[in-house]
């Protein structure tokens, strides 16, 4: 455990960990199901989690390593991640690799490749398919300085963080996490708010905006819901829901919750998918005004959406808007409203729903506080597979029939944690606070805001990160990286489609570089355009264009090239989907345009479809107009202050982007600071909104940026200042020399040294209050929660003062060696059980072998069961032929039901009958199996959870099937308990 001998972090799940088998180290890893505490599964699951979603800072590795004792990080690349649609190996390696993360050595690496091939392989551009790397099975990173598994930490100037794990992480991220200094919660203290207040002054306080109230999964990714509101209760029970409670006694207080303004509550019964939540579908989505955004149910029918209005409205009519690119194939058809709780109103909805003006379903006026949606049936294409046609509405328009009234529309703030400063009140201003805010990758979808009160007047220092945008258009993504457009003598270059990947936007068809690409979008080819604005008219008259031909790219086999003065339609020769130089190129040529913009159009393509059954987009690495060329991208950032991405209390402040472009367009985090007027903040006592948009749609934000994390800091009194020189600063005292001199898997001894000032003792096992420690006798109880994860005793000055040794002890031990002599005395008393009736037995073996000589007789030389004596039958048969028949109906069909019921009855009175029920199962599973296989050899379908689905003809045979076994199983046993012997 301690010493030099230091745990190891493996990313990714198995079922069986193999570590144990190989390694006498300790490790900790992230297992599906939680070993250890609900602190410790929830640090683990928040750096994980990070992980298989592909947005992990991996400069924040080291400093979480180092909290947790680990000295060595083993990067395992031979799970298959991408069969269940987690970080692949390749994109695993390539984030660790890309740049040497902060804190960890270079890898060592065993092996030369992953075996296999990744089943469900992603898209990353032409770039990524020719790099051809190939991660090995295993690296071990070595962490700089790392810190021992049992230590003594000085307690004068902790770390206090109103949140969990991924509060702590997101400080790791921001290079804000210093293991040598103890690290608290302030959830911990919510029935102790004295010990708060006891606080040294030196003790740094951060507000964030983790430990969210929110419903939780199981699962390696997709794991979490939406944020709810405080004391928020669900419409329906979730059974699949398993939060982790960090802070058992906490209330929301100590939580991070949805401030919702426009009505009272949205709720709904589901949102998401059945295999994972999705917040991003969330019930508010359809009261946001943003038709991008969508509540989709995780199931298909009879999924309820209620909300309450802030006050009563009247009126006669309801808009409702679907989501569109669904197609007609699969929509809301049928739905049902009641208006506080009266009398259900059925509906029709059709295909004009689909479109953005939505469609109007009228009813009788009324006057109503409470809205209630319910969905009642689906227009479905057959064979539509369950996942990736989820269903919902993107806008629910709700207005007052009074004029000029407005749509009802929902706007959610995140409200941070209150326990901590509300329990300091004014003396808070005694301590630093650093407030802590990080972007939700699915919760935050239209701006990042947040609200915090503080007890005091303060002033702040600005920091934090920002990212390309994913949904900036593709011309603000190039004047975000320094790129002339058409008016400054450089091009224009935007898609019909915006959105993505910044690296695969429009101007990469420019840019004279075969192995960068425009990409369409993933799920829509036909239709999408690129537009080009050129800096003076051209005549062009032919395109030499560059076709990605990776094989994962779709080709076009027709376009529509439109001049200013006339529009050409060209069909391009079938291509192949795969080329060795990963691109196809070919001279276009055409009826010569005139004019300073072209816009081209792919209206028909070949498709290619992916294993996973998703359409690939087509991919044009260079577009080859003559002559015209994008820029360079230059290397830096231009550092211009830039306005409208973040303000406070609705005062916008001017920040500043420094970093590499290739950081940028990687999708690394580049740093952001304060510039112009404002440079510090200064906020007085009481509430605070805070918003950093990074929506490229909201009006004032053609920036291409995304507000990543905000961090505002101020020192003890009040006055700004940077927040590294607040958290990273090193205690006066960093705790005594702890010695270890026994140890075993429940107990251990330690040796610490006297030391002048009180400090914390730590064991680096996940918090459990079995834990006890002793130090010469003084005993120090149960352990507390520190570092997000560990055992700790704070150990008093007094006690502190003397040299001493400690002992800690595992003490539920205890209960386990008494349950192990208990059960060696079972044991012993079984024995002499058999002992003792070994002769009883052998005296019953002839009468045994004479029934099991019975029972085994044939069905044709066995009477039928309504052939035996009137006496000898009894009322179970009537009862077994109606309870299989009720079963059937109930389970599967009405017409399932009276087949086996008939079944049943004859196979009673006619032996013939009885052998078709026997042997029948199993020709229907032989023959599911034939029409399966068969179906899978034609078609080719792709692996994945919906695979099932695409053999719906099978599951009503292999429902009789089963009831045919149960019928048998049914008359053997009333047989034999009828037939003589």
């Amino acid at each position: 455990l301690p010493g030099t001998d230091f745990a190891a972090y493996r990313w990714g799940d198995t079922v069986d960990p193999i570590e144990p088998g190989l390694i006498d180290r300790p490790f900790v890893a992230r297992e599906l199901v939680p070993f250890g505490s609900a602190a410790g599964a929830n640090l683990l699951q928040s750096l994980d989690r990070r992980m298989q979603e592909g947005v992990l800072d991996t400069d924040a590795v080291a400093p979480i390593a180092r909290l947790m004792g680990v000295g060595d990080v083993l990067l395992r690349l031979d799970l298959q991640t991408d069969r269940f649609h987690l970080i692949t190996a390749t994109d695993a390696w390539r984030l660790f690799t890309a740049d040497q993360p902060e804190g960890l050595a270079a890898p060592r690496t065993y092996g030369k490749a992953v075996p296999g091939r990744p089943v469900n392989q992603g898209i990353s551009g032409i770039a990524a398919a020719q790099e051809g790397s190939s991660p090995p099975p295993l690296a071990i990173f070595s962490v700089d300085d790392p810190q021992s598994i049992v230590r003594a930490q000085g307690a004068d100037a902790p770390v206090v963080v109103a949140g969990d794990g991924e509060g702590l992480v997101d400080l790791a991220s921001a290079g804000l996490l210093d293991a040598r200094r103890p690290i608290l919660y302030a959830g911990s203290y919510a029935t102790r708010p004295a010990d708060l207040r006891a606080l040294p002054n030196d003790a740094v306080l951060v507000l964030t905006d983790s430990n969210r109230r929110r419903a939780q999964r199981g699962v390696l990714a997709n794991g979490f819901g939406y944020t709810e509101a405080a004391g928020e209760k669900p419409l329906t029970v979730d059974t699949s829901d398993q939060r982790l409670d960090v802070f058992p006694d906490a209330s929301d207080a100590s939580r991070t919750v949805d401030d919702i303004s426009g009505v009272r509550s949205i709720r709904a019964t589901s949102y998401g998918s059945i295999f994972g939540y999705t917040p991003s579908a969330r019930p508010t989505a359809a009261f946001d005004g943003d038709p991008l955004t969508a509540w989709e149910p995780s199931g298909r029918k009879n999924e309820r959406l209620v909300v309450q209005l802030a006050h009563p409205i009247a009126t006669d009519h309801v808009t409702f808007v679907q989501p569109e690119g669904r197609g007609s194939s699969l929509y809301i058809n049928a739905i049902s409203l009641r208006f506080d709780g009266g009398a259900a109103i059925g509906s029709s909805l059709n295909p004009s729903s689909l479109r953005k003006a939505g469609q109007i379903v009228r009813f009788p006026r009324q006057r109503f506080s409470t809205l209630e949606i319910q969905v009642d049936s689906l227009h479905e294409a057959p064979n539509l597979p369950l996942t990736g046609s989820r269903v919902g509405f993107a806008e629910i328009r709700v207005a007052d029939d009074a004029r000029g009234a407005r749509p009802v529309q929902v706007t959610e703030t995140m409200r941070l944690p209150t326990d901590l400063l509300d329990a300091l009140g004014k003396s808070s201003d005694d301590h630093p606070l650093v407030i802590a805010v990080s972007k939700e990758k699915t919760m935050d979808t239209a701006a990042l805001r947040r609200e915090f009160t503080i007890p005091t007047r303060r002033s702040f220092s600005i920091s934090g990160t920002a990212t390309l945008s994913d949904l900036a258009d593709d011309a603000a993504i190039d004047r975000a990286l320094g790129l002339p457009d058409a008016a400054h003598g450089g091009i224009t270059a935007t898609s019909s489609d915006p959105g993505g990947n910044p690296s695969t936007r429009a101007s990469n068809a420019l840019d004279g570089d075969p192995t960068t690409a425009w990409d369409t979008p993933t799920d829509k080819i036909s239709g999408v355009s690129m537009r080009v604005e050129m800096p003076a008219s051209q005549t062009i008259d032919h395109l030499d264009l560059g076709l990605a031909a990776d094989g994962r790219h779709s080709m076009p086999t027709e376009l529509r090239i439109v001049g200013e003065d006339g529009s050409r339609v060209v069909t391009l020769p079938k291509l192949p989907f795969y080329s060795d130089k990963g691109v196809n190129a070919l001279r276009v040529d055409f009826v010569p345009l005139h004019g300073r913009r072209l816009n081209v159009t792919i209206t028909k393509s070949e498709p290619l479809v992916s294993p996973a059954l998703s359409l690939q987009p087509v991919g044009i690495a260079e577009l080859g107009i003559p002559g015209i060329r994008r820029a360079p991208v230059p290397a830096r950032l231009s550092e211009a202050c830039i306005g409208g991405l973040f303000a406070i209390d609705g005062h916008s402040i001017s920040v500043r982007m420094s970093g590499s472009t290739e950081d940028a367009l990687r999708g690394r985090p580049v740093a952001l600071s304060a510039c112009g007027s404002t440079t510090t903040l200064t906020l007085a006592p009481g509430p605070h909104r805070l918003i950093a948009l990074f929506n490229p749609h909201s009006p004032g934000n053609p920036t291409g940026f995304d507000v990543q994390r905000l961090v505002l800091a101020s020192a003890a009194r009040g006055a700004a200042a940077p927040a590294a020189s607040l958290m990273t600063m090193a205690p006066r005292d960093g705790g005594p020399a702890v010695t270890v001199r026994q140890q075993s898997k429940t107990s251990m001894t330690l040796h610490v040294a006297a030391s002048s000032q009180p400090y914390w003792l730590v064991l680096g096992q996940s918090v459990n209050a079995g834990w006890h420690a002793k130090l010469d006798g003084h005993d120090l109880g149960a352990p507390r929660l520190i570092n997000g994860y560990a055992n700790g005793w704070l150990v008093p000055a007094g006690v502190a003062a003397r040299a001493g040794t400690v002992r800690l002890e595992w003490v539920p031990q205890r209960v386990v060696w008494v349950a192990l002599w208990l059960s060696l005395a079972g044991g012993l008393a079984c024995l002499v059980i058999i002992g003792a009736t070994t002769r009883a037995r052998r005296r019953g073996q002839v009468d045994a072998q004479a029934r099991a000589a019975t029972a085994g007789a044939s069905i044709v030389s066995r009477p039928a069961l309504l052939e035996l004596p009137l006496a000898r039958r009894s009322t179970r048969t009537a009862v077994a032929v109606i309870a299989l028949a009720l079963a059937a109906g109930v389970l599967v069909r009405p017409w399932v039901g009276l087949l086996i019921g008939a079944l049943a009855f004859w196979s009673l009175r006619d032996r013939r009958v009885r052998l078709l029920v026997r042997y029948a199962p199993a020709a229907i599973i032989a023959g599911v199996a034939v029409y399966m296989a068969g179906g899978q050899a034609v078609h080719h379908y792709g692996t994945g959870t919906e695979w099932p689905s695409l053999f719906a003809a099978a599951r009503i045979p292999t429902w009789i099937a089963l009831f045919l076994l149960l019928t048998d199983a049914v008359i053997e046993w009333m047989w034999r308990g009828d037939a003589e012997p």
